[in-house]
């Protein structure tokens, strides 16, 4: 599947940018965290082995997945990349060892809630309507507004995405780009659902796979027999596979799938679908003789998505996930634990912070948290899970709290004591951001980006919960430390924070960096930051910044989004204009993301020529065929964001997300 991420601030166009010339990986995909390092573990190593992206395919034979792999546990060696020419000094002297913990990791992964793209430009534009704008008819009937017309998906975009999967000469970049796309737009539901599965008898495991969890982003109960069945690794199944076993990546697409399938159920009538779906994902989770963790956690994270009724909730987290947790085995359980604590933490969202099983999910993850030995692993998943528990709680979560500053302080795993920091944040209360306040006057550097990342945090779930904006002197504080600090990813951590504090004081240094900053990650951050903080008088200058940038994809895409939170309708003529005079693959993928992303229906006509180009290459023409699903997306959000929020992506399996194999790290 042509697998990338979303570059903002931080975050890579490509790990292949890191590795070399070619922007792409195997599935197209890529990892969200800093530029100077390779993503942290899975993906296809052997156990005990840091993570290594897998080297890019070429335009005819992308690499094949291999066998799925248990989680890499973290602290292990880690192998640095090679620095990109022209973007300067990416770490400030960060040591490599640690960059695993960078703040920029959790930014990549949990963004999309924050960023609420497309729900920004719905508040400033309306949909147009279907008369004004016709593939091939651009000119000067295309509208001047955000959004795009159902009735124009359904006559072009559909029949495009179609041709594109009944042409057997489109490499599998291709057919796994337009099979996401498809499953993204929610229009012909019944032939969306025939297309897909057709698929699952590639000969290609890239494409075989994409089209199974492509049947649970479409999500129609339609596809729920056949998500089933390669599940269960059916004789028919087999067959429609073309293979004598079901391969254990598809099986865990399929779960993915279902559980995607159960997350969109509708309403009371859904009943009976979404207690089949919890039946197949609650066996897979419990086969204990299954050779793999990526099953087993597929199931996890499917079972977490599903909407349960509150009646069914406490009695599979007393029969299935608390044991699960309490385990103290050491036979190799610790990535399923993790994700079991990130299951409970959702279904406990559901049933509200006074249910009993709620309270018994948190005292035990606090207990479990409080133990001096405690896995790393676990220890990471426990932190993020109190914060999901304990969210908005404030002062009422008094013991969360507690536990999470005594392991913050004290704690034997880097990246546990950082979670705990991002959970202060969610928890919120006095002595929780006075905490933060503390570590980010006296903390170290990485400890002071992550106290920032949580202040902004706060604010804005402040914000969101109507609670209203505090009195500002901790925004006040991340702005001395921005005036202060010099590390380029210490200062991309303050102008995230301070955009979502929408701190206005701050855009003047915000601007300062945008203008002066020679790391394309910290100006692209400080773009981001004045496209959160709301900052409208700051577009002629982020406008003038990404004409600078035709050469620098990362930066380029930064400043693209940071115009459309802000509104500005004339970025997608700037972005169609260099996408006319760009060169390059990397250049085309850049613009062609930021492109679906904005979503204006002019971006359709040129993304749709660049499907159909034969003289451009076919990851140039795949990258067209994600950016068309992103823009047509029936979601506000990325389908793979409900999975990605709050989850331990540390704790990670080939099939979660890790070189660019997993259902994370697909557009």
């Amino acid at each position: 599947m042509f697998r990338s991420s979303l570059v903002l601030g931080a975050t890579l166009l490509g790990a292949a940018l890191v590795l070399g010339p070619s922007p792409l990986l195997a599935h197209g995909g890529q990892y969200r965290g800093p530029r100077d390092i390779v993503p942290p573990g899975g993906g296809g190593n052997p156990p005990g082995t840091p993570g290594v992206p897998t080297p890019p395919g070429g335009p005819s034979g992308p690499n094949v997945p291999g066998a799925p792999t248990t989680g890499v546990p973290p602290g292990g060696g880690v192998t640095p990349g090679v620095s990109t020419p022209g973007t300067g000094p990416s770490s400030g002297g960060m040591d490599i060892t640690e960059s695993y913990n960078d703040w920029s990791f959790w930014w990549g992964f949990n963004k999309d809630r924050f960023l609420d793209l497309k729900g920004k430009l719905a508040s400033i534009g309306v949909t147009t309507n279907s008369d004004d704008f016709e593939l091939g008819l651009l000119g000067n009937k295309a509208s001047d507004k955000i959004g795009i017309d159902r009735g124009t998906v359904q006559r072009v975009v559909f029949p495009l995405l179609r041709a594109v999967l009944e042409d057997e000469k489109r490499t599998a970049d291709e057919l796994s780009s337009a099979l996401v796309a498809l499953a993204k737009l929610g229009v012909e539901e019944e032939q969306s659902v025939e297309l897909i599965s057709k698929h699952l008898a590639a000969k290609n495991q890239e494409v075989s796979e994409t089209a199974a969890v492509s049947l649970g982003i479409l999500a129609r109960a339609e596809a729920l027999p056949v998500l089933t069945a390669l599940l269960r690794d059916e004789p028919a199944a087999r067959r429609r596979v073309g293979r004598h076993e079901v391969p254990l990546r598809t099986r865990a697409f399929a779960a993915y799938g279902l559980g995607l399938i159960g997350y969109a159920a509708p309403g009371e009538g859904s009943q009976a679908l979404l207690a089949r779906i919890e039946e197949e994902l609650l066996t897979a989770f419990r086969r204990e003789g299954e050779a793999s963790d990526d099953l087993r956690v597929a199931a996890l994270s499917g079972l977490s998505l599903l909407p349960l009724p509150a009646d069914r909730v406490p009695a599979l987290i007393a029969s299935a996930l608390l044991p699960m947790l309490q385990d103290e085995r050491t036979n190799g359980l610790d990535v399923v634990r993790a994700h079991t604590a990130t299951t409970l933490a959702r279904w406990t969202r559901r049933l509200g912070a006074e249910h009993s099983s709620t309270r018994a999910a948190a005292a035990s993850c606090i207990a479990l948290l409080q133990q001096k030995k405690q896995k790393a692993l676990l220890a990471q998943s426990l932190a993020l899970a109190l914060g999901v528990i304990e969210a908005n709680r404030g002062d009422h979560a008094e013991a969360a709290v507690k536990a999470l500053v005594a392991y913050g302080e004290d704690g034997r795993d880097q990246q546990a004591r950082y979670f705990s920091a991002i959970a202060l944040g969610q928890i919120g209360g006095n002595a929780a951001l006075q905490h933060l306040r503390k570590t980010l006057a006296k903390g170290k550097n990485h400890e002071r980006s992550w106290a920032a990342l949580s202040l902004g945090v706060r604010a804005f779930e402040d914000r969101a919960s109507e609670i209203g904006s505090s009195d500002g002197s901790a925004a006040a504080e991340v702005l001395a430390a921005l005036r202060k600090d010099r590390d380029p990813s210490l200062r991309g951590a303050y102008a995230i924070s301070l955009g979502l504090m929408r701190y206005e004081p701050a855009r003047e240094a915000l601007e300062k960096d945008l203008l002066e900053a020679n790391v394309d990650s910290q100006k692209g951050n400080a773009g981001i930051g004045l496209g959160l903080m709301g900052a409208q008088t700051s577009r002629g200058l982020i406008q003038q910044e990404l004409g600078k940038s035709k050469r620098r994809p990362e930066q380029l895409q930064s400043l693209a989004i940071s115009l459309g939170l802000l509104g500005d309708q004339s970025v997608v003529d700037l972005l169609i204009a260099t996408m006319k005079e760009a060169r390059t693959t990397s250049v085309h993928a850049a613009l062609a993301q930021a492109l679906g992303f904005i979503g204006d229906q002019r971006s359709l006509a040129p993304l749709a020529e660049m499907v159909t180009a034969d003289e451009l290459t076919a990851e140039a023409r795949a990258f067209a065929l994600v950016a068309l699903g992103i823009a047509c997306d029936k979601e506000r959000l990325p389908w793979n964001a409900k999975i990605a929020e709050n989850a331990n992506y540390r704790a990670t399996v080939s099939t979660l997300t890790g070189s660019a194999l997993g259902v994370l790290d697909i557009l």
